[in-house]
This record gives C-alpha cells, sequence and structure tokens, in this order.
C-alpha cells in the first residue's frame, strides 16, 4: 500500500511540475524593444530599414539616393515586399533587424544585393522566423531575441545561452563570434 501512495505522490509531483517545465524558458524575460506599429508611419516613411511604400511593407538598406527617388516617385517595382505582413498588426523593433505582426516575426534572413555586389543596396528575400511566436516574441540586447525554448540573433535560431541574459556580461563581436546557430 506504502509503495502504491509512493507512486501516487510521484505521478502528482510529475503532473505538477510538467507545466512548469512546458512553461517557456524565456517566461520571465523582459522585453526590451521599443515596438512601433508601421500602420501609425504616414506612407513612404522608413523606419529602421522597414518601409511602408503604396500599402505594402518592404525591408532594405539603400543608399540615400535611392529612397529619394522611390520616396519622390512612390515606384518600388521589382523589389519584393512582405507578403506574408500584416499592415495593421506590424511594428517594428527600433535599432533591431526585427518586426512581427499577428502572424510572423521578420528579420532579413537572406538578403541579395541590386548589383549582386555589396553596393547600393540590399532587400530581404527570406525573412519569416520559423518557431517564432509573435505573442511572446521579446528582444533581450544586441539583436538577441527570445521565445519559448528558441533563442535567436539576428533572426536566426541559435542555442540557448544564459550568459546573454545577463546584463553584467559585455556582448562584443568576440562573445558573438560564438554563437553556434542550429
Amino acid at each position: 500500500m506504502k509503495q502504491h501512495i509512493n507512486i501516487v505522490v510521484i505521478i502528482l509531483i510529475g503532473v505538477l511540475i510538467a507545466p512548469c517545465y512546458a512553461c517557456s524558458r524565456g517566461g520571465s524575460i523582459v522585453d526590451q524593444g521599443k515596438w512601433t506599429k508601421i500602420s501609425s508611419f504616414e506612407d513612404s516613411v522608413v523606419k529602421d530599414t522597414y518601409a511602408l511604400i503604396n500599402g505594402k511593407i518592404y525591408y532594405g538598406g539603400f543608399d540615400r539616393a535611392f529612397y529619394d527617388s522611390v520616396l519622390c516617385s512612390r515606384s518600388v517595382s521589382g523589389l519584393p515586399y512582405l507578403k506574408e505582413a500584416d499592415i495593421e498588426t506590424f511594428e517594428v523593433c527600433e535599432n533591431s533587424c526585427y518586426a512581427r505582426d499577428a502572424h510572423h516575426v521578420y528579420a532579413p534572413l537572406q538578403i541579395e544585393y541590386l548589383d549582386g555586389e555589396k553596393y547600393g543596396g540590399y532587400y530581404a528575400v527570406q525573412y519569416v522566423i520559423k518557431n517564432a511566436d509573435p505573442q511572446n516574441f521579446k528582444i533581450i540586447r544586441n539583436n538577441y531575441a527570445v521565445t519559448g525554448h528558441h533563442m535567436y540573433y539576428e533572426g536566426k535560431e541559435i542555442s540557448w545561452r544564459d550568459e546573454v541574459l545577463d546584463p553584467s556580461i559585455p556582448i562584443n563581436d568576440d562573445f558573438i563570434l560564438q554563437n553556434e546557430y542550429k
């Protein structure tokens, strides 16, 4: 009888602990990002390389002459836009590569250059982050972010690193180079 009680107690403990384990590892992390809805921008306003032009959202980095010509002519024919983006809920995180809407988290995962080189500008051709939950996506610092049990650096999933969460540990180029992408 005592053995049955022990088994029941172990099962109860497991049932009580399981939801805690299922909780996201990043559940207690405070979002350090400053998010701004793109729908609050005037059309053709550029915000941290995301732009709302003619009712579509684009991601890219271009020289000033390119932006001036696009913003004056309001023509971006040929450039891919974020087709999945929901303009009404789309928001950009300032000073980072991240954006999100009600359905996806975005970052420039694959970029192409306008001239095939690294001059003149670039745009994103792959930008939806897999496994990223937009409702729980939190910016940590220096383009590190978390959602659930997933940690990201510049939009790419990396192995979880607790030291990223510690603001007393400086993050510099040497630290970043040590990341292991999944």
